[in-house]
């Protein structure tokens, strides 16, 4: 299957768009209206829950990575933190982020 293929490196930056959270969003944040809020962890893959607090909304089809290293796809809008990274690319479909 992958007998054409010709490997290279790449650096993060060629292939992503990166850009970081705007605020610090905390627990009290969440009421459960809104934007549903990414942040570091394992746990719910990382959503806090939802907030209608002002921050930066991102775009669906985006992966994240937290401090803690943990990468997901994001398939919808969301808040994040500002500790969270977020990588864009105009291609990106599910399949490919996944």
């Amino acid at each position: 299957m992958l007998k054409n293929v010709e490997w290279g490196e790449f650096k993060l930056y060629d292939l992503f768009e990166s850009s970081n959270g705007n605020f610090d969003i905390q627990k009290e944040h969440i009421n459960g209206k809104g934007d549903y809020v990414v942040t570091a962890g394992l746990s719910e893959n990382g959503i806090l829950g939802r907030t209608d607090v002002v921050a930066k909304i991102f775009d669906k089809n985006t992966i994240t990575i937290d401090m803690f290293g943990n990468v997901f796809y994001r398939g919808y809008e969301f808040k994040c933190d500002d500790n969270i990274h977020i990588l864009t690319n105009s291609n990106f479909t599910k399949n490919i982020s996944l």
